[in-house]
């Protein structure tokens, strides 16, 4: 049975690779509102900085399946606020 490989990357550095998933066939059922991974892009937050210096870190939140659900910045005093949400409405 073959393996299905996913990718997920920056989604404003697609040249930046957090991780690789790999899954056998069929993929596992996933429970989207659930199971999310938040990964925090240095880069962006870096970017980022340059206009507004109290942010402390952008997080990209991701469902299993890769799928980019939302971007968010975490400020300094530790409030976060959505920048992006990537998730296409039915």
């Amino acid at each position: 049975m073959p393996n299905t490989k996913i990718e997920i990357r920056c989604p404003n550095g697609p040249q930046r690779l957090f991780m690789k998933l790999i899954a056998p066939e069929p993929l596992p059922r996933v429970v989207e509102d659930l199971n999310l991974m938040e990964l925090a892009c240095g880069d962006c937050a870096r970017q980022m900085r340059k206009d507004e210096y109290d942010i402390y870190r952008v997080l990209h939140r991701y469902a299993m399946n890769g799928e980019l659900v939302e971007s968010v910045l975490v400020w300094s005093d530790g409030e976060e606020e959505i920048i992006g949400g990537y998730r296409e409405e039915p």
